[in-house]
């Protein structure tokens, strides 16, 4: 662009109006990597988060009353099924990775 304005095929107007338009789009794309960068701070913060809860989970179900344990198991958990011997959930997220990671675990010490 610069050299068809100095060869004189680019108006000014043209070149200035490019500018501006490239100059807004460098910002969008700064508040962007911003976003991302606040974003993955509060991903990890939650995660540290969720990880403590797991930590203490136990403790914490023993002491509650029976009418917030329901209410932690649908945080845990859905489409709880008894088969009359075991209980068998689908775990929500993020509790489902944490699942994931433990069937890892067992894989690689077995």
């Amino acid at each position: 662009m610069y050299d068809a304005k100095f060869d004189g095929e680019l108006p000014t107007e043209t070149l200035v109006e490019k500018e501006k338009e490239y100059k807004d789009k460098l910002l969008e794309i700064g508040e962007g990597i911003d976003n991302v960068e606040s974003s993955k701070n509060d991903f990890l913060e939650k995660g540290k988060q969720i990880l403590e809860l797991c930590k203490r989970l136990y403790d914490l179900y023993l002491a509650i009353t029976p009418e917030m344990k329901a209410q932690l198991l649908r945080i845990l958990a859905s489409n709880l099924v008894f088969d009359g011997v075991t209980v068998r959930a689908t775990y929500n997220k993020p509790f489902d990775i944490l699942l994931d990671l433990r069937d890892r675990t067992i894989k690689l010490l077995g």
